[in-house]
């Protein structure tokens, strides 16, 4: 049994391939990566995008809050709020709260602790600029709520509030 050539299949193929490679990065990188079903914001700064990762509590009264930040566009992007910090590589975690239905704020733990109270990032001590579709992850340990708080409003430096999060567990 004789094999038929078929010289429209190579054709087929060639434009396939081009169709998978045209949509990969760009489409992607608009959608956070993480359980951004706590919530996505928008930041002051176009093509800057927050979700929020986890929220949980931590035995010793604080609480873990984690984070990314991703550029989703294919420009570098800058956050002039939060380079009024001077030479800071926590400052993607400076003004990072969470409040309570009473409107109590709960912030960033005391720095003077042995404990680390955020995450450090040398690459933003002098500015915070994301080059394109860069994604940096953080966390910073906040103060916690009462137990019988369940849910929070989540402020994240820069970024629209996300809110009635639920808090985890430990």
């Amino acid at each position: 049994m004789a094999v038929q050539a078929r010289p429209w299949l190579g054709t087929v193929a060639l434009v396939l391939c081009a169709a998978l490679a045209g949509c990969s990065k760009e489409e992607n990188a608009a959608q956070p990566a993480g359980r951004a079903g706590l919530g996505v914001a928008d930041t002051v700064v176009g093509g800057l995008k927050a979700a929020l990762l986890e929220l949980k509590r931590e035995g010793d009264g604080a609480l873990l809050l984690r984070w990314e930040l991703r550029n989703v566009t294919g420009e570098k992007v800058e956050v002039p709020p939060l380079n009024q910090a001077g030479m800071n590589p926590w400052r993607l975690a400076r003004g990072a709260a969470v409040q309570d239905a009473s409107g109590t704020k709960y912030e960033v733990l005391d720095y003077a602790t042995p404990k680390p109270q955020a995450a450090k990032h040398d690459d933003f001590t002098f500015a915070a600029r994301f080059a394109p579709r860069q994604v940096v992850q953080t966390w910073a340990r906040l103060q916690a709520p009462p137990a019988d708080v369940k849910r929070v409003d989540v402020y994240l430096p820069a970024a629209q509030p996300i809110k009635a999060v639920p808090i985890g567990s430990p």
